[in-house]
């Protein structure tokens, strides 16, 4: 009445096979930067505003790193990004410009 049930024998469980992981192609940071710019149009058009009213723009590189860092790219130096940031802003500053 007391007894122990006896526990049923168990299969040593067998771990799930994974498929091999392809790493994922390594996607340079100007087209990451190109893409964030694409997601936050707002930010080019803050850009462009700024410049037509003589205001200085700050760019976000913060958040910039960030989505970088989230999409998988990698950044070591913020002066680097800030510069490649500003190269894409300029050119879709000026095909902005030129769409008006």
């Amino acid at each position: 009445m007391f007894r122990r049930k006896k526990e049923e024998e168990k299969s040593p469980a067998q771990p799930p096979v994974q498929p091999p992981v392809q790493p994922e192609p390594r996607v340079s940071v100007a087209e990451l930067v190109n893409r964030y710019l694409d997601e936050n149009k707002g930010e080019v058009s803050l850009a462009w505003f700024a410049r037509q009213e003589k205001f200085p723009y700050i760019p976000p590189l913060l958040a910039v790193k960030e989505y970088v860092e989230a999409k998988g790219g990698s950044v070591s130096d913020m002066e680097e990004l800030r510069r490649t940031y500003m190269r894409i802003l300029e050119s879709k500053m000026a095909s902005m410009g030129s769409a008006l």
